[in-house]
């Protein structure tokens, strides 16, 4: 969503259009161009949400204590971006909260590989992935290169079976509901994108373990520590994996 909103903003504003837009889904901070001056400049309002890095990796050290050194994989391509290093930058300071100790790993083909090795992941216990959707699109390949080295992977998306714990708020649901009476209000009540409120979605965390990915004692302490910690729990037992979920 943020890259088709900047180019429809810079569009709509350049050629003085009055087409009205609902920007859906974009984490917060992460536009080029700030929400609130698009809505000045355009006939625009956002349904947004927030990435919630800080209390994503606070989970993941209260299911995985023992987590000392992890490795943070983006794409080198992405290292002249803002909204990356702003991830970055979130991402350490969280980790740096909970005292886990990183290295940052950037991929320069992500598409074939991830460059992994035995050298790059001595002392390493878990592999975080940036939210990138390059890197989370190949999650499941970097999740089999891992297994070879023993070294679980966490990510925030919550759609690769093949990654040992994800964390998400997946609020696309709540997110799409609000854009379609933000719609509704525009198209049949005529009021202006404009004038409708910017909202922030928060939605209740969903997380995934699948211990059939790491070894059992992993997956054993990891479902443990979930279960002590979360009030109420979701086990569903499909074929060869076992999914567990807070809702």
């Amino acid at each position: 969503g943020k890259f088709s909103t900047d180019v429809m903003y810079n569009t709509i504003k350049t050629r003085h259009t009055k087409i009205p837009m609902i920007s859906a889904g974009v984490p917060v901070g992460y536009n080029d161009t700030p929400p609130e001056i698009m809505q000045a400049n355009t006939p625009l309002t956002a349904v947004s949400t927030q990435l919630d890095w800080p209390e994503k990796i606070g989970f993941l050290k209260k299911i995985l204590p023992y987590a000392k050194n992890v490795l943070i994989i983006f794409r080198s391509i992405d290292e002249m971006s803002h909204n990356n290093l702003k991830e970055k930058n979130t991402i350490t300071a969280s980790l740096r909260k909970v005292h886990i100790a990183w290295k940052m790993h950037h991929v320069s083909n992500i598409e074939k590989n991830s460059d992994l090795s035995a050298q790059l992941l001595e002392g390493v216990d878990i592999i975080v992935l940036s939210r990138s959707s390059e890197i989370l699109r190949h999650a499941s390949r970097i999740a089999s290169e891992a297994a070879q080295f023993n070294v679980p992977v966490f990510s925030s998306d919550i759609n690769c079976p093949d990654v040992f714990i994800a964390i998400s708020e997946c609020p696309e649901r709540a997110i799409g509901i609000q854009s379609a009476k933000y719609a509704i209000e525009v198209l049949e009540d005529g009021v202006n994108a404009s004038d409708l409120p910017l909202k922030e979605i928060r939605d209740r965390k969903k997380i995934f373990i699948h211990p059939h990915t790491t070894s059992p004692i992993i997956a054993t302490t990891a479902i443990g520590n979930l279960l002590s910690h979360c009030n109420h729990i979701n086990i569903t037992i499909a074929p060869a994996r076992l999914e567990t979920k807070n809702s």
